[in-house]
């Protein structure tokens, strides 16, 4: 479906709502084969795993993290508990020219215990289907836009691993080096820089440990 819509490689959104008469376990089928066609039509996209987003000024965020990095979970609650919208989340991926990000509004993967997580972090409690395999409806919580890839901050996200959280400022060019690992920049000969025009003005932060709700404050702070 997502290939028959982008044949003309302009840019494109996907929009994939939660149905609650499907199980969480047909909805998590379903999303993860639409995340495989996206990548298998894709191939010659650059993409980075994280989520854009942008915050109550307009200003564009990228979240870089891997698996357990809890980006899921802090972009569902910079979302639900501050108003600010996704553009895509889990990946993002950018058009051939590298001008711009093509939304991607699919719903959230969280882990278990990860609504509980961004109840106590914003007060709120996140709509969501299924127990052990989780997962959370955008709906107003995203936007689906054209919107230039050129981010105003960059903020990679390491696991908590229950220790204190520690936020600081990085270089482009050190954040690149962080950001390469969870991307496929190094797979095309212009790939990296690419991605550096892409943070080149950009202010860049390391963030670890931290409950949500720190991270949320310390990514307001940057």
């Amino acid at each position: 479906m997502f290939a028959r819509a982008d044949e003309s490689a302009s840019a494109v959104a996907i929009d994939i709502k939660v149905d609650a008469k499907f199980s969480s376990d047909q909805i998590g089928e379903a999303v993860r084969q639409i995340v495989v066609e996206i990548i298998a039509n894709h191939s010659k996209y650059l993409y980075v795993e994280g989520a854009a987003i942008i915050d109550h000024r307009g200003k564009l965020l990228l979240l870089v993290g891997t698996t357990r990095a809890g980006k899921s979970t802090l972009s569902a609650s910079l979302a639900l508990g501050l108003g600010w919208k996704i553009l895509t989340e889990d990946l993002v991926i950018f058009d051939q020219s590298n001008k711009y990000i093509l939304p991607l509004k699919l719903p959230i993967s969280l882990r278990s215990g990860a609504k509980e997580l961004i109840k106590e972090a914003t007060g709120l409690k996140p709509k969501t289907k299924g127990e052990s395999d989780v997962w959370m409806d955008m709906g107003s919580l995203s936007v689906i836009k054209q919107v230039p890839a050129r981010f105003d901050r960059v903020v990679l996200l390491e696991a908590p691993g229950g220790q204190e959280l520690v936020s600081y400022q990085l270089l482009p060019e050190q954040a690149l080096r962080l950001i390469l690992p969870a991307s496929n920049a190094l797979h095309f000969p212009d790939g990296i820089e690419n991605l550096m025009d892409m943070i080149r003005t950009a202010r860049c932060y390391r963030l670890t440990g931290g409950s949500v709700k720190e991270r949320i404050e310390a990514v307001k702070m940057t």
